[in-house]
């Protein structure tokens, strides 16, 4: 079997995105991951090794390596061409190459550098550019890399700056885009043509088997015509509850932090006083403290309101809610996001969003839900609310079809998975 070395960067949260995906890929191949760790739902298939950093005295020579490296005095030209923040973005492109340089060190060491052997870097980052620094050296290896959000975008940065894109750019087989939005801004920002080698391959979400909820059966997802099933069942149950009902269920689930705005959730909901809503956050965050408190002065006292902040949930207790319970519409305020996970798990239910017209948002939800503008003013979401409670019945139920198939579509990982290993790497 061929070789394929998977850099990643810790196992522990990177599996929720690449485990699915690498179990028909060790069905192909000699897989070996490399990670900063790897301690939970280990793939028995596979081989792990753990890359630990080493001290400063190593990242000595990486800096006298770099002072020799033409391609390093190229990046930092490109650099000193900015027109603000030149020393933080200098900092950011030394400590990037230190990082690869020691990544490099230690695929060396380990023999995990040969010809013929595949190279797939989950993130677009230093482990790949160690990689692809390589390619003279071992003319015969293939390199290819996702790219999602931190590893794309200068503002996730904190220089405002990614390191050595036109390096590894030049030197990679295909450059993985998860969202049509990042391959846009990607080629402009390049002055790239778009090419075979700027290739669009969503990530996915599964449905989890109902019956696995109730410990039936170890399936991890459900056939398309049991898929198909679900929706139609969550379908009726939604229309059929909805008519009963004058009260509007909501969810959102992120985690609570600075760019996510989950306050401005809050802020809409202190806004309305003609609907009954019940709002369920899952996730946590820094901003947990601000948010608990921001409720109690928005929302404490109103009859109509009511919510909860859930906290943390495991990922099958979130299925679990979806699949039993009827949920009206899903609700996000990122400012930044590239597909994010947690919009296509609702849509896989069916559910409507509401969600900013920013980033991937106006390709992702399409008629599937309700953009309101990038600002995402209280106001605006509290009125998108209202909208989706006064929408006729069979407009309603246009739209979780429309989000069921959206998803089935677009974002169904197993149908993804599949492409993404049979077009990309088995061609290489």
């Amino acid at each position: 079997m061929r070789k394929l070395y998977l850099l990643l960067d810790e196992w522990d949260n990177d599996r929720n995105f690449v485990g699915r995906e690498l179990e028909l890929i060790a069905r192909k191949y000699d897989v070996t991951v490399i990670c900063n760790s790897a301690d939970e739902d280990l793939n028995p298939n596979v081989r792990y090794a753990i890359y630990r950093r080493p001290g400063k005295l190593k990242a000595i020579g990486s800096v006298l390596r770099m002072i020799a490296d033409a391609d390093a005095w190229s990046e930092l030209r490109r650099v000193l061409k900015e027109h603000a923040g030149k020393r933080a973005k200098v900092s950011e492109v030394i400590r990037f190459y230190i990082n690869a340089d020691l990544f490099r060190s230690y695929m060396r060491r380990n023999g995990f550098l040969e010809d013929n052997a595949i190279y797939y870097s989950y993130w677009y980052f230093w482990k790949c550019y160690a990689v692809t620094h390589e390619r003279k050296r071992f003319p015969g290896i293939r390199v290819i890399t996702r790219t999602h959000e931190y590893d794309l975008y200068d503002y996730t940065s904190p220089s405002g700056y990614q390191p050595f894109k036109v390096s590894m750019d030049e030197k990679l087989d295909s450059i993985i885009f998860i969202a049509e939005h990042g391959r846009d801004y990607y080629l402009k920002k390049y002055n790239r043509m778009p090419g075979d080698k700027y290739k669009l391959y969503h990530l996915g979400t599964l449905r989890t088997d109902t019956a696995k909820i109730h410990g039936e059966t170890e399936d991890a997802s459900l056939s398309d015509e049991a898929c198909m099933n679900g929706h139609d069942t969550a379908r009726n149950r939604n229309d059929s509850d909805a008519g009963q009902s004058n009260m509007l269920t909501m969810v959102s689930c992120s985690s609570i932090i600075v760019r996510k705005r989950v306050d401005r959730i809050a802020e809409a909901l202190g806004l309305i006083n003609d609907l009954n809503v019940r709002w369920l956050h899952f996730g946590t965050g820094d901003c947990e403290d601000r948010l608990k408190k921001l409720c109690e002065d928005k929302l404490k006292g109103k009859e109509n309101i009511s919510y909860e902040l859930k906290g943390y949930v495991k990922n099958e207790e979130l299925h679990k809610f979806y699949a039993q319970n009827r949920v009206d519409c899903f609700i996000t305020a990122s400012s930044s996001e590239g597909n994010p996970v947690s919009v296509m798990e609702a849509m896989s239910y069916g559910i409507p969003v509401i969600a900013p017209a920013v980033c991937n948002f106006p390709n992702m939800i399409r008629d599937c839900g309700i953009l309101v503008s990038g600002e995402c003013t209280p106001g605006e979401m509290a009125e998108a609310i209202r909208k989706i409670k006064s929408m006729p019945a069979a407009e309603a139920l246009q739209m979780r079809d429309n989000a069921y198939k959206c998803w089935d579509e677009s974002f169904n990982a197993d149908k993804n998975n599949r492409r993404f290993t049979e077009e990309v790497l088995d061609r290489l």
